[in-house]
């Protein structure tokens, strides 16, 4: 891909990305979803409508905004920013809760732990990162934290003392644009990059793309395992559904997808899931059936989606762009 258009994927990339590690999966049932609960700046104590991404954790609701995490028990909300924390800003990019119970939190301007009390800010100046800007976190089972970035740092990982950085000049990583990891039962880890999905096992690096495999598009955005352990990959060309031998993808074209621009993805049990994108609205993919549900035929209040999460008791959490979160029970 060449001048224009590189810049454009590259634009369009960085406009989303993507909270982890939700709670247990949960069946949200596939009729009367038309109507979901929105919460926003005017009518709760949402701090932004702005929102980038969204994770339970321990059946709270952790927001990321563009003025400071909000933090929703189902009884009230807290508010922590600049103002009132150590936070380096107020654009919150990503946050993830390790299995010790340590909140990290990805910001334009450095990367924060937070373990319910002390606060510390790891950024250029202090740390092993090579920028600011963090974009996408998970954890392997060495607790080692995987940190990925847009804006040209690449890959990092943590191990607690240790910082390691990978970019495609010290490694087999494709592109420095990093919107997803995800680390699987193996400890292998998943990079969704814009220039295609890489593997690194700690030895080995492995790239699929457009033109090595039947990956429809080089910019990926999230991925998922299904219980079989199916690989679930969102991209600019559609869902893609990988078992390691045989490529499936879902677009416009044959399948129920409105839009082929698919952002976060979640499952919901081996049977169902549901997907955002990026201009098409909500789509819940049970089986063979699609069902969408967007501004013309639902409240959705629009039709881009940044981020979704379940919480424990099966509630279903959609986060957009510019009009805040909604709920949806089972």
């Amino acid at each position: 891909m060449k001048g224009i258009n590189k810049l454009l994927i590259i634009i369009v990339f960085s406009l989303f990305i993507q909270c982890k590690k939700n709670e247990p999966i949960q069946n949200i049932p596939s009729t009367g979803t038309k109507n979901f609960e929105i919460l926003n700046s005017g009518n709760s104590g949402l701090v932004s409508d702005n929102v980038n991404c969204i994770q339970s954790i321990q059946n709270n609701l952790w927001i990321g905004t563009d003025q400071g995490v909000s933090v929703f028990d189902n009884n009230g909300w807290i508010t922590y920013n600049t103002s009132n924390t150590p936070l380096p800003s107020n654009i919150i990019n990503v946050i993830f809760s390790t299995d010790s119970s340590d909140i990290w939190i990805g910001t334009d301007q450095g990367l924060v732990k937070f373990d319910g009390v002390n606060w510390t800010v790891y950024n250029v100046s202090n740390s092993g990162l090579s920028t600011n800007k963090i974009r996408s976190l998970d954890e392997d089972s060495n607790d080692v934290l995987w940190i990925g970035s847009f804006t040209g740092g690449g890959l990092t990982s943590f191990d607690g003392s240790t910082w390691v950085s990978y970019t495609p000049s010290n490694s087999g990583l494709p592109n420095n644009s990093v919107a997803a990891v995800k680390v699987d039962n193996n400890d292998i880890v998943w990079v969704a990059t814009a220039g295609g999905l890489t593997s690194f096992d700690g030895v080995s690096w492995s790239t699929m793309n457009q033109s090595n495999s039947g990956l429809p598009n080089n910019a990926v955005y999230s991925i998922e395992f299904d219980p079989q352990y199916n690989m679930w990959i969102a991209s600019n060309g559609g869902l893609t559904q990988y078992d390691f031998q045989n490529w499936v993808t879902y677009n416009k074209q044959n399948s129920g997808l409105p839009i082929n621009l698919i952002r976060p993805i979640m499952l919901t049990t081996q049977n169902q899931m549901w997907i955002g994108t990026f201009g098409g609205g909500l789509v819940l993919k049970t089986g063979n059936d699609w069902i969408v549900y967007d501004t013309e035929n639902s409240n959705l209040p629009e039709n881009s989606i940044s981020d979704l999460a379940i919480t424990i008791n099966g509630e279903l959490w959609v986060s957009t762009p510019s009009n805040g979160v909604m709920k949806l029970k089972p």
